[in-house]
């Protein structure tokens, strides 16, 4: 629902099918139940200018109007942001001025939002829109809100009159701090006019110039003379005003962090602020927010709000990663289909090779994201299920990954990764890969020892001290914390009870589940480590495993696998480079020795060697 811009988490989906869309709407919300995650899932990963065309196919196809069916499907937090991305920018806009003028108080912090941070075009609809929606006008509407020169600044602010950035007038600029400087701390009381006539009427770019000029006039920031001048919410809007300037992402990090700092949480201001920048430059209010606050936005975001809420409002901050190429059809020529250069050779290729070799250079060709969609397809093709590779795929991917796959296998596949996996899975062991697929693992790097210690006692509790096994506990810990968390919690468990965790897995759960936990914590402690084992189980076995020794090798070849490497001659005494000589043959041994590289076994003899 907001304007294009070049830093948003929000763009053209694409092989956007809007009749698609407003099907899968349509059977989201028809019948008993509502399944809200497909509601999320496209609403989140469509632009405004789709979203709109899926309301008027929507229409088309049922006769019906898609902002009202979502409407008596869903309520609270999760209606409001739904709405909100079903909203025009300038309507949006107009329904929180409007929400924040009704009753008996005024939201002064909404007038200032929205009015500091819009550009003259969107101050200009939104006037409009307001006219239209509520026949009055907001002008009117604010000065029976407002008063004093609070009041006056927001009247001047709406009418979208600031000088559009371009060449800055360098003369200006030092004019304006000088009046500015004479107007606050060199007057006898404050000129407020004079402040608001230059925070009104100038161009961002030209504020940018007039606070550095101020710095050099005066012993203070422009920032610090506002705050001893001014109070209350005149001061409030002043100070958006100059943040906007000089960093518009800024000042939406601190409105975000002010959210949901303290006891409570500021949820329509959460999902304004995420719906109405998502378009523009919610890419770099992250950063803003992780350099600023010291941990992710969605972090904050987890440990604040819950249920569809908190998944929408993380699918809003996470930027959507098309596939190689831009539009993923072209893609689709692993299947036959398509055409092209890539495509032509490719089929060349396949008509030259058979067997393993085939496969790996096939693979080598495939985006990551479709090499593992393939990898998964055929794990749960026929019937049995390859849990092993379900497992090593799920565990160790970071959630970009999870989250890419997830959308590659759907665009590949035409189905949900999901509903494959509770198709061919059952019990704790379909829970734990569901879970995991949800890519929602805390991924900061900071560790609060209070949790740490609720977590190990948590595991202790569920496990070693029960009479039964809480698989849910386990379940919930190990897939939901960050690895540097999880790492003190498995340091800590052992202290209390006396045993690695491992073992306390190995002895409280079984099968696919136990295998599936045990690779996490592997994973978590040395994800080397990890691939090292399962290549020397796959190189060592009654029979060679390609497919897995094709998998890892071809998906870490470009990430660790010299760490893999090292594991794999500590783990073995032997070199990855010597074990896959002595298993594989041919030209399929010689494609993976190239990607391998040099005889780690080779190298360690050498330094053993050398004189110092």
């Amino acid at each position: 629902m907001a304007a294009k811009g070049s830093r948003g988490t929000i763009r053209d989906f694409p092989g956007f099918n809007a009749d698609a869309d407003a099907q899968t709407l349509r059977k989201a919300m028809k019948g008993f139940g509502t399944d809200e995650k497909a509601i999320v899932d496209v609403l989140t990963r469509r632009s405004f200018a789709q979203r709109q065309k899926i309301i008027e196919a929507f229409k088309t196809a049922f006769g019906r109007d898609l902002v009202a069916d979502v409407k008596s499907e869903v309520s609270g937090t999760l209606e409001l942001v739904l709405v909100a991305l079903l909203t025009a920018p300038d309507k949006y806009d107009a329904a929180e001025m409007k929400f924040a003028l009704k009753g008996a108080g005024t939201d002064e912090d909404i007038l200032i939002e929205v009015l500091a941070s819009r550009t003259n075009r969107q101050l200009q609809a939104l006037v409009r829109a307001y006219k239209h929606d509520y026949d009055g006008s907001l002008e009117d509407a604010i000065c029976s809100d407002t008063d004093h020169y609070f009041q006056r600044m927001l009247v001047a602010l709406l009418q979208g009159n600031r000088d559009d950035d371009g060449p800055v007038d360098a003369e200006l600029v030092k004019k304006d701090a000088q009046v500015l400087l004479e107007a606050g701390e060199k007057s006898w009381g404050t000129d407020e006019e004079k402040f608001i006539t230059v925070m009104c009427l100038r161009s961002f770019a030209h504020l940018r110039r007039v606070v550095d000029e101020y710095k050099s006039l005066s012993k203070k920031t422009l920032e610090e003379s506002i705050q001893s001048e001014m109070s209350g919410s005149l001061e409030r809007l002043m100070m958006a005003v100059v943040t906007c300037a000089v960093n518009t992402p800024t000042y939406f990090a601190e409105r975000l962090y002010k959210a949901m700092k303290g006891a409570g949480t500021d949820e329509r201001t959460l999902l304004r602020v995420l719906v109405s920048r998502s378009e523009i430059d919610l890419v770099d209010i992250q950063e803003v927010f992780l350099n600023k606050y010291g941990g992710p936005l969605s972090t904050s975001i987890q440990g604040e709000v819950g249920g569809d809420f908190r998944e929408t409002l993380l699918k809003l901050c996470s930027p959507y990663k098309p596939l190689p190429g831009g539009d993923p059809g072209r893609w689709r020529w692993v299947d036959g289909a398509g055409s092209g250069t890539a495509i032509e050779l490719l089929k060349d290729l396949k008509s030259e090779l058979t067997g393993s070799l085939e496969r790996l250079i096939v693979a080598l060709f495939l985006p990551p994201p479709v090499f593992l969609v393939k990898q998964l397809k055929k794990a749960m093709k026929g019937l049995g299920t390859d849990e092993k590779c379900l497992i090593e795929t799920l565990a160790t991917r970071s959630n970009v990954e999870i989250q890419q796959l997830c959308q590659a296998y759907e665009e590949v596949v035409g189905r949900s990764l999901e509903d494959d996996i509770v198709a061919e899975t059952a019990g704790y062991f379909k829970r734990v890969l569901v879970s995991l697929l949800t890519g929602n693992r805390d991924e900061s790097p900071y560790v609060d020892e209070q949790v740490v210690m609720e977590d190990a006692q948590a595991l202790f509790e569920a496990g070693e001290e029960s009479l039964g096994t809480d698989e849910s506990t386990f379940l919930s810990v190990l897939c939901s914390r960050s690895y540097p968390h999880l790492r003190r919690v498995f340091e800590t468990y052992t202290e209390l009870a006396g045993k690695d965790i491992e073992e306390s897995i190995k002895g409280e759960t079984s099968g696919s589940f136990e295998d599936a936990l045990l690779a996490i914590v592997r994973c978590i402690r040395n994800k080397p480590a990890y691939f090292a084992r399962r290549l020397n189980k796959a190189l060592t076995g009654l029979s060679l495993d390609d497919v897995t020794l094709t998998r890892i090798v071809v998906s870490r070849c470009e990430l660790d696998l010299l760490d893999i490497r090292s594991e794999f001659l500590h783990q073995t005494g032997v070199s990855l480079h010597s074990a896959i000589t002595d298993a594989a043959s041919g030209d399929y041994k010689r494609a993976l020795l190239e990607l391998c590289g040099s005889d780690d076994a080779g190298a360690q003899q050498l330094a053993s060697q050398l004189p110092w």
